[in-house]
């Protein structure tokens, strides 16, 4: 099975790594990470992954801002938002603007890895969080 290309957006560097880590033990493959927007839009456009997990609040460029050049410039990419923000109206908001997914900082590994699965062979994924706010 074709391992999944991921790029992880985190600017807390002990996080980032950790995730980096766990993730690679599976399915995943990490080919990058960026500890903010800009280096990522650098990081994607040099090696376009899979998906991205990408945090919503990080310096230089957030998430948001992420997502929108993603629905304009890297469509095929797609996003798992990995948030302590998981407000209904932060997550609505980022379904909105191109996510596939969302996935609380406070989830298991487990989940995250569902969600990245999920997104790839699915397109989405929808967990208890989204499907609240649907």
């Amino acid at each position: 099975m074709k391992k999944i290309k991921l790029m992880i957006a985190e600017d807390h560097t002990f996080l980032r790594k950790s995730l980096v880590s766990s993730l690679t033990t599976h399915n995943i493959e990490v080919i990058g990470e960026a500890s903010n927007g800009a280096d990522l839009i650098k990081l994607v456009t040099e090696r376009p992954p899979d998906i991205v997990l990408l945090d919503l609040k990080m310096p230089e460029m957030d998430g948001y801002a992420v997502l929108e050049i993603f629905a304009k410039e890297f469509k095929n990419i797609k996003t798992v938002i990995y948030s302590s923000y998981h407000s209904p109206f932060f997550v609505a908001l980022t379904i909105i603007n191109g996510a596939a997914a969302f996935v609380s900082k406070n989830s298991e590994i487990t989940e995250i890895i569902e969600a990245i699965e999920g997104v790839y062979a699915d397109g989405f994924y929808f967990n208890e969080i989204i499907s609240k706010n649907i």
